[in-house]
């Protein structure tokens, strides 16, 4: 069963930004695996405008509102085919509503930002 909706929303590209789209609209869906694991899949404009497919597989331990994870998976739409993805997230809820911000540690940082809604 379905448990949110996510709304892929922008990026943010420390250190040479202007060279990458800061919007990236998308939509996905996430499942529940288990109390702690959810499985989703979905698209988005990445920020060299093209589309990227992803799916994933996240595990994350909350602190009531606020929760702090891991995401792997595969997303496609750069410069290789499929690329692997690994990132730590940290999560805020307000309601069904969540707003997520994910790091992914590269050279160059980049901080993604995903609202979800919970279904």
């Amino acid at each position: 069963m379905i448990a949110a909706l996510v709304f892929t929303v922008a990026s943010l590209h420390m250190n040479d930004s202007r060279h990458y789209e800061q919007v990236n609209p998308g939509f996905g869906v996430e499942w529940t695996v288990d109390e702690i694991t959810r499985a989703g899949t979905g698209a988005y404009r990445n920020s060299s405008g093209r589309l990227s497919v992803y799916g994933t597989v996240n595990r994350e331990m909350g602190f009531g509102r606020f929760g702090v994870g891991l995401e792997v998976g595969a997303v496609t739409g750069y410069k290789w085919p499929v690329l692997p993805l690994a990132f730590p997230f940290v999560r805020a809820s307000f309601g069904s509503w969540q707003v997520k911000v994910n790091v992914l540690p590269t050279k160059r940082p980049i901080v993604g930002v995903q609202v979800r809604k919970a279904v």
